[in-house]
């Protein structure tokens, strides 16, 4: 008889089948998971997937069929015939994946096209892939079928190829020459044009070497020039062709693709033949001196010949004989001119024009003998400039002026007009010649010049206005150093004063008005980009609009497209707080009343043509943030002038905010527009480049809880021992950060000058653990004391502290090996931590 377990044994025994129950029962939901998780990546496939078994009966079909086919339900599809199902056949289809999968066991891939006239898939391209299904022991059990949908790209490829000819085929009706240069000024490609006046071996050849017979760059090279600053350049010159013949060219180059650093890599130079051209000007300037030199003796000898009939009758005859074979000469000049010309009447009416002018203006000669000058002069030329010279006319023979002709299709011509006086036998004023030189070309020119100076002039004055502004916030937060710092201070003097609790309360809250002022100073100045973040811009208008909405009229609703495909942007979110912030609320009080703002997110790819419109903007992956308002919207001038600093259309002076927003987004390496129209509502349009990162996307926190999550990581104020070196010159600064120091326990140095700072830390006979550098001193910069100090003490650690931005001077010192920045003004607590995170382990509690 065997024998009964003990109470233990049997108590082990239940343990262990518990235990037992409990790994089972963990198995199953981690397959239970990893099923739901297949399942999820299946149904989230956009390419069409089915699985079969061996009798073609559908076991399994993910949600992108269901949709694809209009099935209402997937499980009424499974265990049936897939041909039946997808494509409502009665037998196997032709040339069916499935099947040569089946029959060679390795994957099988065919193409298909539908017919137009099926309901679901109708004239669609599709790649079909199957793949066999086998079991542990090799056998086949069912296949599973992939079926893409190419139908776009094959459209696609075919609007590329036929973009592709219709290039060729512009380049190939062009009749300029046409190269493509290098920056080592070899060509890399030349047109047929270039090819037949210089040599059919141009490529891997100099520019120079090739089109001047020269042995190093030309001296006024466009395409050298273009190289140096990127832009489009133009000049005339002198080439040498294969043959040895000398022409005139006009040249223009420009930069077609770029290095990395963003330096032109390849230029675009276009050259067109002048030589006839400016064989035809110079003929033409000769034949209009001596057109001139001819018109003032004959006018002398007419002048002298009318005299003398009164006393010399008998010389008449003669005399009109010489006086027709002249202007009978003199009109045949004039045919052949290019200039303008015309006779007039003492009434204005034409009583002759050269073919040129009848050419230019658009009619016959036949037409406008007997017209009036006033059917073809410009109205306003005529009242302003031609009526006050018509007595000098008369009275001295001649006038020259700027004039304008119309034409008869309305266009106007600009030219240089000499009008010289016809006289009769008495002396009295009979008619006109006149000669008008074309210079509209000449007049467009100038127009661009001033056009492009006044650009010019405007940038200077942005650029002088934004280093007045940085200028004025490094010295306010210098001053506020000593504001902030010193009511701290106090607070902790005597924290339980509370007669002067709410004195320090109001001085704290103007401290920090001024800090924000400030901000915005350095925003508009350096774009205030201090703590870049790579985050989702979705995200960022998601948490950001409830935080700002409550500055906005409540009866303006708030509407957001925020697609879910937005690339990141890399930012840093308090400016781009400040951004959102400034232009909803321009939006809000432009509607003044009731309406909607919507805020609109979307991936843009900006490519050269687009990127060439905006100084600054470089061919790329963008994200366009637009900000819409029904509002009253704004004219021309209005929205010209909207990043101004202190321009308002309610009062003046209101503030900095649009033209820090200028500045903020143009330091993150974007791009910011304004379209409006008056009754129309305003487009604020937002680029910001895209950035792919892995990092980013895994991160999965929103972007203003990255804000929020740093602002409430509050840190206690620690002490510590050792030796700083405070290299500052400012004394409210030295005071507040010296008496700061010295409450955490630490020894104080200083030194006020860069000077003194290094003479310091070349001779101190003790150890340094920490300096606090400033940037700007009296006698040197704080990057020229930086390498200095850290050679004499090279385990030395830098905090560098400015009343400026983290950019430019600053950046270079961190760079450089400096251990961390501090923004002016700080709190002690900020002090603290920064020293915690330098110093590390050398502090105590």
């Amino acid at each position: 008889m065997a024998r009964k377990p003990t109470y233990e044994k049997l108590e082990q025994r239940v343990k262990e089948l518990e235990k037992e129950a409990a790994n089972r029962k963990e198995t199953e939901e981690a397959l239970s998971s990893t099923h739901r998780k297949l399942r999820a990546v299946f149904d989230a496939i956009h390419d069409n997937i089915n699985v079969v078994d061996l009798d073609f009966n559908l076991t399994d079909v993910n949600e992108t069929i269901v949709k694809a086919f209009g099935l209402s339900d997937k499980e009424r599809v499974l265990n049936r015939k897939c041909f039946s199902v997808l494509k409502g056949r009665k037998e196997i289809c032709p040339n069916c994946a499935v099947a040569e999968a089946y029959r060679t066991k390795a994957p099988a891939y065919y193409r298909m096209s539908t017919p137009e006239d099926e309901v679901s898939t109708g004239g669609r391209n599709f790649e079909v892939f199957a793949y066999p299904i086998m079991d542990g022991d090799g056998n086949l059990t069912g296949a599973v079928e992939f079926a893409r949908d190419v139908t776009e790209r094959k459209r696609a490829e075919k609007a590329l190829r036929e973009s592709e000819e219709k290039l060729a085929g512009i380049i190939a009706s062009v009749t300029d020459h046409m190269s493509i240069i290098d920056d080592k000024h070899n060509i890399v490609w030349a047109n047929d044009i270039a090819k037949e006046l210089f040599g059919p071996d141009l490529l891997g050849k100099k520019c120079y070497s090739s089109y001047h017979g020269y042995d190093k760059p030309c001296e006024p090279c466009v395409a050298r020039k273009c190289f140096e600053d990127g832009k489009v350049h133009e000049h005339e010159t002198v080439v040498t062709t294969r043959d040895g013949k000398q022409m005139i060219f006009w040249c223009m180059a420009s930069a077609t693709a770029w290095h990395r650093d963003g330096r032109p890599k390849l230029v675009v130079e276009l050259s067109r033949n002048i030589t006839d051209r400016k064989q035809a000007e110079e003929a033409l300037r000769k034949a209009h001196n001596e057109l001139e030199c001819r018109v003032e003796e004959r006018t002398a000898e007419l002048l002298k010949a009318n005299k003398q009939l009164k006393w010399e009758m008998e010389e008449r005859n003669r005399t009109e004989e010489a006086l027709q074979e002249s202007e009978e000469k003199f009109r045949t000049f004039m045919e052949t001119a290019s200039d303008l010309m015309h006779i007039a009447d003492k009434d204005g009416n034409f009583t002759y024009v050269n073919e040129s002018m009848a050419k230019t203006l658009g009619y016959s000669k036949e037409e406008m003998i007997g017209m009036h000058v006033t059917q073809v002069l410009d109205k306003e030329v005529l009242e302003k400039r031609f009526k006050p010279k018509w007595e000098e006319l008369i009275t001295k023979g001649e006038i020259s002026l700027e004039t304008t002709w119309v034409t008869r299709n309305g266009k106007q011509i600009h030219g240089e007009i000499k009008v010289v006086a016809i006289y009769d036998t008495d002396g009295m004023y009979a008619g006109s010649r006149a000669v008008l030189r074309d210079v509209t070309e000449r007049n467009q020119a100038i127009e661009e010049k001033m056009k492009v100076e006044a650009q010019l002039q405007e940038a200077h004055k942005v650029e002088a206005i934004a280093t007045l502004a940085g200028g004025i916030a490094h010295e306010f937060n210098n001053a506020l150093v000593g504001i902030s710092g010193n009511i701290e201070l106090l607070q902790m003097d005597l924290p339980d004063d509370k007669n002067i609790d709410k004195y320090v309360k109001r001085m704290n809250n103007s401290t920090l008005r001024m800090v924000n002022l400030t901000n915005q100073l350095l925003a508009y100045a350096r774009g205030g980009k201090y703590q870049p973040k790579t985050v989702s811009l979705n995200d960022f208008v998601e948490d950001t609009v409830p935080l700002v909405k409550h500055s906005i009229d409540p009866a303006i609703r708030v509407d957001t497209d925020l697609p879910g495909d937005i690339s990141r942007v890399e930012v840093d979110l308090t400016q781009m707080q400040m951004v959102l912030s400034a232009v909803l609320n321009n939006a809000s009080e432009a509607m003044e009343g009731k309406g909607r703002i919507r805020i609109i997110t979307r991936n843009e790819n900006i490519d050269e043509e687009f990127a060439e419109t905006d100084l600054g903007l470089k061919p790329g992956p963008y994200v366009c943030l637009t900000i819409e308002d029904e509002g009253k919207g704004m004219d021309e001038e209005t929205r010209s002038r909207v990043f101004d600093p202190f321009f308002t259309t309610k009062f003046q002076g209101r503030g900095l905010g649009m033209a820090a927003v200028y500045g903020i987004i143009k330091n993150h390496g974007g791009s910011i527009s304004v379209d409006s129209e008056m009754g129309k509502g305003t487009a604020v349009r937002i680029y910001l480049p895209a950035i792919a990162s892995a990092e980013a996307r895994q991160a999965g926190l929103p972007a203003v809880e990255v804000v929020e999550r740093a602002k409430e990581s509050k840190s206690e104020v620690t002490t510590g021992t050792g030796t700083v070196l405070l290299i500052e010159d400012e004394d409210v600064v030295i005071d507040v950060i010296r008496s700061m120091l010295e409450r955490m326990g630490y020894r104080i140095l200083l030194a006020k000058t860069g000077a003194k700072a290094v003479d310091i830390a070349q001779t101190f006979d003790g150890d340094i653990d920490l300096a606090i550098l400033d940037i700007v001193l009296p006698d040197m910069e704080g990057g020229q004391v930086y390498p200095v100090i850290m050679q004499a003490r090279p385990n030395l650690k830098v905090i560098v502290c400015s009343g400026y931005t983290l950019d430019g001077p600053g950046q270079e010192i961190l760079d450089a090996g400096a251990q961390d920045f501090i923004q002016k003004p700080f709190s002690l607590e900020t002090l603290s931590k920064k020293l915690n995170e330098v110093l590390g382990g050398q502090i105590g509690n």
